[in-house]
């Protein structure tokens, strides 16, 4: 007998998410950052009269396993791409935030079409089902406007799924 799998914890929604990213990495030295020559840094600021950057992080090439020096600077592929990517998580962070926004108006803007969906839906299928029920069963056209209600509710249903909603 096999045991079933153990159900895995689904993850918070993407919004949560989203919002957890911002909380956790709010307060970090504005943007944009620079990567040159194995430092991160923003900005320069004069002190004694000199320019200085103004460091963010140092990135240590030589724990790479593609590490080179020829004497002046000390060479990583692979660790100029990692600080590539640190240097870029202001503006990564910025689009995100920006991304979120743009969700969240998505998702408010569909919810306000699917409840107005709704009440197209409600009010279409009440006329029809009124002018069935004044019409005389017997009467070649009662069929026919019948299917056309059937049809209008199939529409509405298939409407409703492609909006996200229950179908």
């Amino acid at each position: 007998m096999t045991t079933p799998p153990t159900p895995q914890p689904q993850p918070a929604p993407l919004p949560e998410r989203v919002q957890q990213v911002l909380d956790a990495t709010s307060g970090h030295t504005a943007g944009p950052w620079t990567y040159n020559e194995g430092s991160i840094c923003h900005g320069y600021e004069v002190r004694d009269g000199k320019r200085t950057a103004t460091w963010i992080a140092d990135i240590d090439h030589q724990n790479q396993d593609d590490y080179a020096d020829d004497g002046y600077h000390s060479y990583s592929p692979q660790a100029d791409r990692d600080a590539a990517l640190i240097a870029a998580a202001p503006t990564l962070r910025a689009l995100l935030a920006e991304a979120a926004a743009a969700l969240a108006a998505a998702e408010a803007e569909r919810d306000a079409l699917r409840a107005a969906l709704e009440r197209v839906n409600a009010v279409q299928v009440q006329w029809w089902e009124q002018v069935i029920a004044l019409m005389d069963p017997d009467a070649p056209e009662t069929p026919v406007l019948q299917e056309r209600a059937e049809t209008l509710k199939r529409c509405n249903h298939e409407l409703r799924a492609a909006l996200g909603g229950q179908s």
